[in-house]
């Protein structure tokens, strides 16, 4: 369940104590992606009262600040699976998450796969209670194919009619109808 943070014991105030490096300087990177997970899941709430321009404002330092300390070698990988984390909480409102994938779009792998549970963007998405459907999008816009299976075998569609989803469902259809899916 990811509505909550992963581990935050202090505010980010200085960000580039945050991402420690192994003496052998090979970044930590389960650390990284934790770490940006609770920065910006506490940036949206902090900021949750601004306006939007002072938002997007504080969202643009913070990424500036993040791609300067990332690693290039790790940056794609953490960045994505920041994103797929988000993707799955449900205290992250849509708008923010959309503000997240735009700061760092040259950088998210929406094809990342979850080397634990197999699961990807798509299967992420298609967890959500509710919302996610510009997300959704995005992603079957970009030829993510709906039959990939986690690690229980499950595909987004599964999700998606457990949940009762059927926004999604016709968008998921929609989208295989067009498109050359061999769903079997």
């Amino acid at each position: 369940d990811n509505t909550q943070p992963h581990s935050n014991n202090s505010k980010n105030s200085n960000i580039s104590n945050q991402y420690m490096q192994k003496s052998d300087t090979t970044p930590i990177r389960i650390f990284e992606s934790d770490q940006l997970y609770t920065d910006f899941y506490e940036i949206t709430l902090q900021n949750a009262n601004l306006d939007e321009n002072e938002q997007v404002s504080k969202l643009k330092e913070w990424s500036n600040q993040v791609i300067s300390m990332l690693s290039p070698d790790t940056k794609k990988f953490t960045l994505s699976k920041v994103f797929m984390l988000l993707i799955g909480n449900a205290l992250i409102p849509d708008s923010s998450l959309l503000k997240f994938y735009n700061l760092f779009i040259e950088f998210i792998d929406l094809k990342f796969v979850d080397d634990l549970n197999k699961r990807t963007c798509l299967i992420e998405v298609s967890t959500a209670q509710c919302g996610r459907n510009e997300i959704l999008m995005i992603l079957l816009n970009s030829n993510l194919d709906p039959s990939t299976r986690d690690v229980t075998g499950r595909t987004c569609l599964h999700y998606i009619t457990e949940n009762g989803r059927h926004d999604l469902l016709t968008l998921v259809l929609e989208s295989i109808k067009s498109s050359q899916y061999n769903l079997s």
